[in-house]
């Protein structure tokens, strides 16, 4: 009796183990799925913003800079003398103008990752940055909503950092096997924050870099020393 009962407890308990694996499984599973539902949603946002803000881009580019330019040019070959004070608020429209587009749509994202990247750093920072870029490597063929996503974490990183022109700030951009690398140097980072990394922001910057693309920001700080690099898959489509 007590070899049967010792039987039956043994079955039991295979049971409970079993019990207990197929539902970490299922668990692990619906967890997965919750996981995909949230890349896919947060792609499908993602898409839509991008997709907004392109076409507001094309109505400033084609329309309203198109018909300041327009404007302008009447005003300065007219026979009537136009005060200078006209004509200084005029270009300063024009210009805000350029730069609302260029917010909205970043220049050369849909031709080159080099040049958007340039176009925005310079942007970020005046002055000349050393940029190294990895010439064996064509860039042209990168999918134009991965480099929109590129460009958009960046300019956010750069905000949150606060670098400045006087920062020795070294760029590198390259590739190896399937992955793209960018790569933020600075020597001598002068902030208040002791690390980075424990920025709320640049956490929430993580998770939206990982959901959008599965692309990964590592920060490295060592006394003044600041080193941040991305990397995302190559060829990324939706």
């Amino acid at each position: 009796m007590k070899t049967v009962m010792a039987q039956v407890d043994g079955v039991l308990i295979g049971i409970g183990v079993v019990i207990l694996v197929v539902s970490s499984i299922l668990k692990l599973r619906v967890r997965s799925q919750q996981s995909e539902q949230q890349q896919a949603a947060w792609q499908w946002w993602y898409r839509q913003q991008r997709q907004q803000q392109h076409y507001q881009a094309e109505i400033v580019r084609d329309g309203l800079l198109q018909d300041a330019f327009a404007l302008r040019r009447y005003l300065e070959k007219t026979d009537q003398e136009v005060p200078a004070s006209y004509l200084e608020q005029f270009n300063h429209f024009y210009q805000t103008l350029e730069q609302l587009s260029n917010q909205l749509s970043p220049p050369f994202v849909e031709d080159s990752l080099p040049l958007a990247l340039k176009f925005l750093i310079k942007q970020q920072i005046s002055g000349d940055i050393p940029f190294e870029i990895d010439g064996s490597t064509d860039w042209f063929t990168e999918s134009v909503e991965s480099n929109q996503i590129v460009i958009s974490i960046v300019d956010e990183l750069l905000s949150l950092l606060s670098i400045d022109a006087q920062s020795p700030l070294k760029v590198r951009l390259w590739r190896d096997g399937s992955v793209n690398y960018l790569q933020f140097v600075n020597s001598s980072y002068q902030q208040d924050v002791p690390q980075v990394e424990d920025v709320p922001e640049v956490k929430y910057l993580k998770e939206i870099f990982h959901s959008l693309i599965s692309g990964t920001l590592d920060i490295e700080q060592n006394d003044a020393k600041l080193k941040c690099r991305l990397s995302w898959g190559t060829n990324q489509h939706s």
